[in-house]
């Protein structure tokens, strides 16, 4: 088993669970997301980017699994302490489509983020690191989505622990400043809010030229 004991004096080890992920693959999940936790920042700055891409995406996976079952089952508790049982078996089937399709969805969509990401941390934080540094970050903080399972509190937290990793373990990892990080993922924030914003108003206008079609 190769050692990934935290690095002293900024050297870098490879990442526990991309070391470890074929011969203990329990103990190196608990042990990476045990250090993502306690440490969002800092972590960051002693592990190396990831050289195998499976390995981060088994990781992806995993956490999409989790908060998918997860999910299934605190919604289920809910609507059982609520008396409504049946609503629980019929929406079993979709559950367990959600289990199997999700994740690939997920997996998707945080690669294209971490493409997103890494042309802000490039373009406007000076980032001379390649994709692999971006996307191992943004990869292992997809762990945060566990927060989500706990209601409001867990989401607060949540949101939280994603300025940590994106912000501070982004700069960490890229070397670069905090300030430049943060205004990287802050300019993808107000994109991501005007695209939003544009499709409201295209959807609400669309309804609204049906809407006077039928008077």
């Amino acid at each position: 088993m190769e050692n990934t004991t935290p690095p002293t004096n900024n050297v870098q080890v490879m990442c526990e669970w991309e070391a470890n992920y074929k011969t203990d693959p329990l103990r190196s999940y608990v042990n990476t997301v045990w250090q993502v936790i306690l440490h969002p920042v800092s972590y960051f700055a002693t592990i190396k980017p990831f050289q195998n891409y499976f390995s981060l995406s088994v990781f992806i996976y995993i956490n999409c699994i989790l908060v998918t079952v997860s999910s299934f089952i605190s919604q289920s508790m809910v609507q059982f302490v609520t008396h409504k049982p049946a609503q629980v078996v019929a929406g079993l089937p979709g559950y367990l489509c959600g289990i199997i399709v999700l994740p690939f969805v997920f997996l998707g969509i945080t690669y294209v983020l971490a493409g997103i990401y890494h042309l802000l941390f490039t373009l406007v934080g000076g980032s001379k690191k390649d994709y692999r540094t971006t996307a191992t970050v943004y990869g292992l903080g997809t762990l945060i989505g566990i927060f989500g399972i706990v209601p409001v509190l867990g989401t607060i937290v949540g949101i939280v622990y994603h300025l940590l990793v994106n912000i501070g373990g982004q700069a960490k990892a890229h070397e670069i400043s905090t300030t430049r990080a943060a205004c990287s993922v802050l300019l993808l924030a107000c994109g991501c809010c005007c695209l939003l914003g544009v499709f409201a108003f295209t959807f609400s206008a669309f309804i609204a030229t049906i809407a006077s079609s039928f008077k």
